[in-house]
């Protein structure tokens, strides 16, 4: 499937300008001063540790927050509270993009009521991001970031023991936390509960307490090749329970299988009843162009796929997945821009199957934006982004009127699980050196625009970012 979605921004223009035919003289050009750091930090406000900072916003707007956290902390909490309305909360660690989509932690409860909480945290730059779906967003609620010296084992949790049932029993509402030791050489942690009366929710997380809507995975969470160290799991009571047998079982049932770029691996086959994950993985290289991970056959079996970039997905988390009713064994995940590292694949079925196919296959040499070029009289800049990266292009204003329109290509499957989100920012640098928003498009529909009367003079930046999904832009301005 292949879709284009544009995005245009507008900016101290007049009508005339949105048909582009009224536009400074200047030649076009390639870009001229590119640069990719985080998406999400274009606009993000600094947070002092134990400092509380008011935070308001009327609609669904996307608002970034940062907390530099430094050597040797023992836990990290964040938090949203007070205030009237609902906002709800996505973090991401250490160094990593956040966006709606792709996070270390979500909460979305009910009025401002948010927490995440990181023990030992990786020493580096924390994002939170805001939004809101509340009609009317969010207003005078208190966002707190706190973090405090010295090692800590953790939340407090019951232990499990590999094989070994443990039973349950709480009210509805209430969560009981436990844990899970994984050594080496384990390939598959699976955490079950059966039996008993009540309905009860599972969610899992490594080395963290896990959220029950970020992390959650129904009756069962399965993990392939699960990192070594302590994994939580939290049981929840949808109703009151009761003498529900929780179990976790440390296995090595399948291995981890090498793919050649464009070879397809046949005869892969499963039995009834065979829910486990069976793993793949290729390794792609700087520079390459489309990724498409694809099933084929013709059983009649309904395949599931699942694709993540640098760790082993599971059902539950995960980049990509394919899971097409109806389909068979023919299912596809397609990265457009896919950044260099392992891809790992895992395939499973409820039903038989038997001669199926998989084939990962990555383009050589890149790709690019292959639409038409920006009209005439104005400059284009022109790149790939990958979910997370940003691209730049400053340039000295004498102050007037400035302008710019993004088109972004994409080719994708299945949207709803790996959005495109590509946002596009005006910005001043302004006296103590820092980079301030000054206009902005942000909306993930097809056009969005700004509109003000007069730009500053002195330096500015047009800044691309890809806050989900990848894909090649273009990038027209006026004005520089």
């Amino acid at each position: 499937m292949s879709q284009s979605r544009t995005s245009s921004l507008t900016m101290f223009s007049r009508p005339a300008w949105l048909a582009w035919g009224l536009l400074a003289t200047a030649a076009a050009s390639a870009a001229s001063d590119p640069y990719k750091t985080p998406a999400s930090s274009v606009g993000a406000i600094a947070l002092a540790n134990d400092t509380v900072m008011a935070v308001s916003d009327g609609g669904d707007t996307k608002r970034f927050y940062t907390i530099d956290v430094p050597e040797g902390v023992g836990s990290l909490t964040v938090s949203v509270t007070g205030g009237s309305g609902d906002a709800d909360m996505w973090m991401a660690a250490a160094g990593k993009p956040v966006s709606k989509m792709h996070y270390d932690c979500y909460t979305g409860a009910e009025g401002n009521n948010d927490v995440c909480t990181f023990y030992n945290p990786k020493p580096g730059r924390y994002t939170a991001m805001l939004s809101s779906i509340y009609i009317g967003g969010y207003t005078d609620a208190q966002l707190l970031a706190s973090y405090t010296l010295g090692t800590q084992q953790g939340p407090k949790a019951i232990k499990l023991a590999s094989g070994v049932p443990t039973q349950v029993s709480g009210a509805a509402g209430s969560s009981v936390l436990y844990k899970v030791s994984v050594p080496k050489g384990i390939s598959h942690l699976v955490v079950s509960n059966a039996g008993g009366s009540g309905d009860v929710s599972l969610s899992m997380k490594y080395q963290q307490e896990p959220s029950p809507d970020s992390n959650g995975c129904g009756v069962s969470c399965d993990q392939g090749f699960p990192k070594v160290g302590t994994w939580y799991v939290k049981v929840t009571g949808n109703t009151d329970f009761q003498n529900v047998a929780l179990t976790a079982q440390l296995s090595t049932p399948s291995p981890l299988t090498d793919l050649g770029n464009g070879v397809p691996l046949t005869g892969l086959s499963g039995s009834w009843g065979d829910s486990d994950m069976h793993y793949y993985k290729i390794d792609v290289p700087e520079g390459a162009g489309k990724l498409t991970v694809a099933t084929t056959g013709s059983t009649s079996a309904d395949l599931l796929m699942y694709v993540s970039r640098g760790e082993v997905p599971s059902w539950w988390q995960y980049d990509c997945s394919s899971d097409v009713f109806g389909n068979g064994a023919n299912e596809t995940c397609v990265f457009p821009t896919p950044k260099a590292g392992t891809y790992y694949i895992g395939l499973r079925s409820f039903d038989s199957y038997s001669d199926v196919a998989l084939t990962a296959t990555y383009e050589l040499g890149g790709g690019g934006y292959t639409g038409a070029a920006c009209p005439a009289g104005t400059t284009q800049h022109v790149g790939t982004l990958y979910r997370g990266q940003a691209a730049r292009f400053k340039f000295d204003s004498a102050g007037g009127k400035v302008g710019a329109k993004m088109t972004v290509q994409t080719d994708f499957v299945h949207d709803e699980i790996y959005p495109l989100d590509f946002d596009l920012y005006l910005e001043q640098k302004v006296a103590d050196g820092q980079w301030k928003v000054i206009g902005s498009s942000t909306s993930v529909t097809t056009d969005g625009t700004v509109t003000t009367k007069t730009a500053p003079a002195g330096m500015l930046r047009w800044t691309v970012t890809a806050l989900d999904g990848s894909g090649d832009f273009r990038l027209c301005t006026a004005g520089e």
